[in-house]
């Protein structure tokens, strides 16, 4: 089977797609084949077995591929195959390659593992450049694990709060990032990744960015955007926000934007709130755009444009005026 990228889709790949293990531009050539014929409901079958065969909410490190290679090795590949012995050989291969990585894992565990770097920011941002020359600005109350070397065939961190990635290409060696609620996969591109509130938000500038959970993915390019919560399938979208990532890049553009979500993103970039007495004041709009400025040059020329009043009080700015009331 082949789609007109000329990537091979066959068991092997789309097994590889549910272990997490497939490359961006193979997930996306997987999504192209499942649209076309019966194809989504093979790889539905192929989804279900694998899922069955795994255990639930495992956290020990099994050994999918070992197990997958013994599997293909058995079996005749594509829709052709017995469906009996196909989905049989599957699970029982399963099986044995867990509890062969079982086995690994605990005969392993007096040996000495790879250091951990946990990197955590507190009231101010921090930018980290990782192992392979990756960066990351961590956003207030956020932080990142890795190995030294990452170690492995993929470089592998585990993320928690917000924080704006530009990773290094490298095709042999994906990207991934691990976080509460799902996983997300990339070669080489820059984007935003927020884990709070118990939702997940990621945000494309450049590049592809593959996110996936046990059940659900989604391929994302530039331009787009996506949301997850948990027990929810993955909602994308295509917007983005660049001022969600402000905090990183210190640029924000507002094209009659709400006095309301400017101070919001105001307050998500810099560490100061903002008191507004008058809710008035939040219903102005503002068309403006700002390129490495201080959160009070900012408000003191929105002050200026829209005639408003604005007191610093050590980390809080006090905007006053007669703002802009709603027609009834």
């Amino acid at each position: 089977m082949k789609n007109k990228t000329d990537i091979v889709i066959n068991d092997d790949l789309i097994v590889r797609y549910l272990s997490g293990e497939a490359l961006p531009e193979e997930a996306e050539a997987l999504h192209d084949w499942m649209v076309e014929g019966n194809n989504m409901d093979y790889f539905k079958q192929i989804e279900a077995t694998w899922n069955a065969a795994l255990p639930s909410g495992a956290q020990l490190p099994i050994n999918k591929e070992n197990a997958w290679r013994n599997v293909h090795a058995n079996i005749k590949s594509g829709p052709a195959s017995s469906p009996f012995g196909f989905w049989l050989k599957i699970a029982a291969t399963l099986i044995v390659g867990i509890s062969a990585g079982l086995f690994v894992y605990y005969r392993n565990q007096d040996r000495t593992l790879p250091a951990e770097l946990v990197v955590a920011s507190k009231t101010t941002q921090e930018t980290i450049t990782l192992p392979d020359n990756s960066t990351v600005v961590l956003n207030r109350n956020s932080s990142v694990s890795y190995t030294e070397d990452f170690g492995g065939s993929q470089r592998e961190v585990n993320f928690s709060g917000e924080g704006f990635f530009r990773v290094e290409g490298d095709a042999a060696k994906p990207f991934v990032i691990h976080t509460t609620l799902a996983n997300i996969k990339v070669v080489g591109t820059v984007f935003n990744v927020s884990t709070q509130n118990n939702k997940l938000e990621v945000g494309v500038q450049e590049g592809k960015v593959l996110v996936y959970t046990a059940t659900d993915s989604s391929l994302l390019e530039a331009g787009y955007s996506a949301t997850l919560e948990a027990g929810r399938p993955i909602q994308p979208t295509n917007r983005i926000d660049i001022n969600s990532w402000g905090y990183a890049t210190r640029k924000f553009v507002f094209q009659d934007t709400p006095l309301a979500d400017v101070f919001q993103s105001i307050e998500r970039a810099y560490p100061y709130s903002i008191e507004v007495p008058n809710e008035d004041i939040k219903n102005c709009r503002l068309t403006a755009a700002f390129d490495k400025v201080s959160a009070r040059e900012m408000l003191n020329l929105i002050g200026e444009t829209l005639d408003l009043t604005v007191q610093e009080n050590d980390s809080t700015f006090r905007i006053e005026g007669k703002g802009c009331p709603l027609a009834h």
